[in-house]
């Protein structure tokens, strides 16, 4: 067969599509490599014999992988070079017993990871006799069905073209009295964390969250309910476990007899659309190259512990209870690996299943990368109080987790809530913490000062503006000492320009003895502990919407207060504080943290498109935890339409809100102080 029988748009002289990547197949020695899938329902009359023959095969053209032959069929996975895919595939067309096989060839690099390799089969050649080419796992007194009986092939743009219909009609056509669409996902939990189809509105989605094929059955009938006198839309990898499970399902009845089946599964999805049409995310696959995305750039996965966009399986990562594979991105691994005593990773079925109890809190395997927060506690004794809160005195008083808001410290907002605490001390004890990320102090020339002298400002910001200014003298030494302040988000300028005043402090560069420039740098860019950093810019009201970074390290600050600091009865957020308080609301059900009620000051929906995601695929009717909502008409530096929208994002039957006629603050007059004592009592 001619090797280079690839044509430009993907398809090898035999009439089997290709999958092209690019230079990526490409190695020194210029020959391509890559991976060939396919499988085929056939009997088999003599597996011993094909056996032999695959094996003869696959090893005179140095082929490694998997090849399982049953009495009904073979199911193949191997990789080598791909003038030896292409012989084999030549070969398997000629036999008679496996003739108009649909072939899947992708070039890709040769594995260099040794790990990988191993453990997806591919440092061997395997070739097996199996009983059954896939297993359902059925009770023994249940006959498989038979796949004569699988629902019908649509071919990828047939696939895409319903959904779109589905669409449609659902959006101007309403009810036409045609069945509804269900979409189906036939794979394994550890598959769809990190790519699945997200179907338009008028399409039902269901992920069974697998953690094995033979569960599928058992979830099929447990749910059949949900999949009755429905057109059942089924898809998987490669399109082989959508044989016997749509087999399965149709032969529960008439009242199951539309189901269809994806031809060739994602793989032939995305070589159809290579922007990933419905689909999102990266493809699992079953050898070294561990998952094939589109052009999206869409990230579905996220991590295990701290819940960042991440999705690569590279590190093998497995639960320690049951070894499934799970999500820890980089940052969590290195936090993990530093820490001592044996790490263990709970995935979300165990959880699930209340087998958690012996996790480490991740909090715990990354002491020693961050350093612990301030804590600020209040003092609230129990004395004789005034009416109306007086009948609250021998109730247990309720804690509260404050977050500040941006370029604040866990004291600076315990003294702007100087009042209200004083006002709710005998229902409620508040604790403080600081977010993780230190921020640069800015500093500017003022035009009513001579040249000799500079303001400096510690802010710039939506939260402390126009605070903590300190003035330089000639000498270019700062006068006072100003207290740090920290962010739970940053955005990527700051996160850079932070980095490269590090350097300079390390350098000690000395001001500049120009007398003329506008914008100095301070003596070796940090005075008493504090980085200092020279505005370059007017300040930006809407800063807060590029403020999209940090959040792994202020996802482990939060789970280390509710680990050595907590119980808490609930979380209050300020501004960008407010954001994140949100979105702990969200995680509630993965995490350790049981808190009951959040308070969202100044609030705004995080930046972050992993927590719109989060929120976006949450309980339907919004986010299902008690909220109270405090934000004012006059705020200047977070929109009022901004804290509505974060409004909306909670179930309106359990949200409180309180609008006031005030700025960037909460305000303590009675009237607001008592629908905030309402609002908490409901907890006592």
């Amino acid at each position: 067969m001619d090797v280079n029988g690839v044509s430009q748009c993907g398809v090898s002289s035999n009439g089997s599509s290709v999958s092209s990547w690019g230079e990526d197949g490409e190695i020194a020695d210029g020959e391509m490599h890559g991976v060939l899938l396919y499988y085929k329902f056939v009997v088999v009359p003599d597996v011993p014999a094909v056996v032999a023959w695959f094996s003869s095969l696959c090893s005179s053209l140095a082929l490694l992988g998997r090849i399982r032959i049953a009495p009904d069929g073979v199911n193949v996975t191997v990789g080598g070079t791909m003038e030896s895919l292409f012989k084999h595939m030549d070969a398997v067309d000629a036999n008679p017993l496996f003739a108009n096989i649909d072939f899947k060839l992708s070039s890709c690099k040769p594995c260099a990871d040794q790990k990988v390799a191993a453990e997806c089969g591919f440092t061997t050649l395997s070739v097996r006799a199996v009983k059954e080419l896939i297993t359902l796992g059925l009770h023994p007194s249940i006959e498989q069905p038979s796949v004569s009986n699988a629902g019908r092939h649509l071919s990828a743009k047939q696939f895409h073209t319903i959904l779109e219909r589905a669409a449609f009609s659902a959006e101007y056509e309403g009810n036409s009295g045609e069945k509804e669409y269900v979409l189906l996902d036939a794979r394994n939990i550890y598959e769809t964390r990190i790519g699945k189809f997200r179907p338009p509105p008028g399409v039902a989605f269901h992920d069974p969250m697998l953690r094995q094929y033979s569960d599928l059955p058992s979830w099929l009938d447990a749910n059949a309910d949900q999949l009755r006198n429905k057109q059942v839309l089924m898809y998987c990898t490669g399109g082989v476990r959508c044989e016997l499970a749509s087999a399965y399902l149709r032969s529960k009845g008439r009242e199951f007899e539309d189901v269809y089946q994806l031809s060739g599964g994602i793989h032939r999805y995305l070589e159809a659309f290579a922007d990933g049409g419905f689909f999102k995310g990266k493809n699992f696959v079953f050898d070294h190259r561990m998952a094939v995305a589109s052009s999206n750039p869409e990230v579905l996965g996220c991590c295990l512990l701290c819940k960042v966009p991440f999705d690569s399986y590279s590190s093998r990562t497995r639960c320690s209870l049951c070894r499934l594979l799970v999500l820890v991105c980089t940052d969590c691994q290195a936090c993990s690996t530093t820490a001592a005593g044996p790490v263990t990773y709970v995935c979300e079925l165990c959880e699930m299943n209340g087998k958690s109890s012996i996790q480490k809190s991740p909090v715990e395997l990354c002491k020693r990368n961050i350093p612990s927060p301030t804590v600020v506690m209040t003092e609230a004794p129990i004395v004789d109080m005034p009416s109306p809160l007086k009948e609250h005195a021998q109730a247990q008083k309720l804690r509260v987790l404050c977050l500040h808001g941006f370029r604040q410290n866990a004291s600076s907002f315990r003294g702007r809530l100087s009042a209200l605490r004083k006002k709710l001390k005998h229902i409620a004890d508040m604790v403080f913490i600081d977010a993780p990320h230190e921020l640069p102090f800015l500093y500017q020339k003022h035009q009513s000062l001579s040249a000799s002298q500079e303001i400096v400002l510690s802010s710039g910001t939506a939260d402390d503006a126009g605070r903590g200014g300190m003035v330089e003298d000639s000498e270019g030494s700062l006068q006072h000492a100003t207290t740090r302040k920290y962010g739970w988000l940053i955005s990527s300028s700051i996160e850079g320009d932070l980095q490269e005043l590090v350097d300079v402090c390390s350098t000690a560069i000395t001001p500049s003895s120009d007398s003329n420039e506008d914008l100095l740098v301070t003596r070796q860019g940090r005075t008493n502990g504090n980085i200092w950093m020279p505005v370059l810019s007017a300040f930006d009201p809407l800063q807060y919407e590029s403020q999209s970074q940090g959040w792994s390290r202020s996802w482990w600050r939060i789970q280390e207060a509710f680990s050595n600091l907590g119980p808490f009865d609930g979380v209050l957020g300020f501004s960008q504080g407010a954001a994140i308080a949100a979105v702990l609301c969200q995680l509630r059900s993965s995490s350790n943290m049981d808190f009951r009620f959040v308070i969202l000051c100044s609030g705004f929906p995080s930046p972050v498109l992993q927590h719109q995601q989060l929120i976006e695929t949450g309980a339907v009717g919004g986010i299902a935890c008690p909220s109270l909502h405090i934000f004012g008409r006059e705020d200047r530096q977070i929109g009022v339409c901004k804290s509505k929208q974060l409004v909306e994002l909670f179930d309106a039957n359990m949200c409180m809100i309180v609008e006031h006629d005030s700025g960037h603050i909460i305000p303590t007059k009675p009237q607001y102080v008592q629908q905030y004592v309402q609002f908490l009592s409901s907890f006592l």
